[in-house]
């Protein structure tokens, strides 16, 4: 299903070309990145006076998602194990689930 169209007075139609030295666009795109923005959106917040907020993103520990990754494709197989009639749920599984939900609830605070 396509997305509905924005009415008429929503529509950008007008275009602003600029010439940017390569440092400049740069510096315009890596400041848009950082603030989760296509640079077209902050370049024009920007001229049109917009302020923006920085947000503080928190970098994901590769290790952690190495683990949580291993995690997950183990319970994936015992799930499918269980579920083809292959075999029955471990005692500890459900205790199991829990803690690893409590873990992860921990990381995205």
């Amino acid at each position: 299903m396509a997305r509905p169209r924005k009415p008429q007075s929503d529509s950008r139609s007008e275009r602003l070309n600029l010439r940017l030295l390569p440092d400049e666009r740069a510096a315009i795109e890596a400041r848009a990145a950082a603030l989760g923005l296509p640079p077209s959106v902050y370049a024009r917040n920007r001229a049109l006076g917009g302020k923006h907020v920085t947000v503080a993103r928190r970098v994901a520990d590769p290790s952690m998602v190495l683990a949580i990754n291993r995690i997950g494709v183990n319970l994936n197989q015992m799930v499918r194990a269980i579920n083809g009639g292959a075999g029955y749920a471990p005692p500890a599984l459900n205790e199991t689930l829990e803690r690893i939900n409590s873990l992860l609830d921990r990381l995205q605070e």
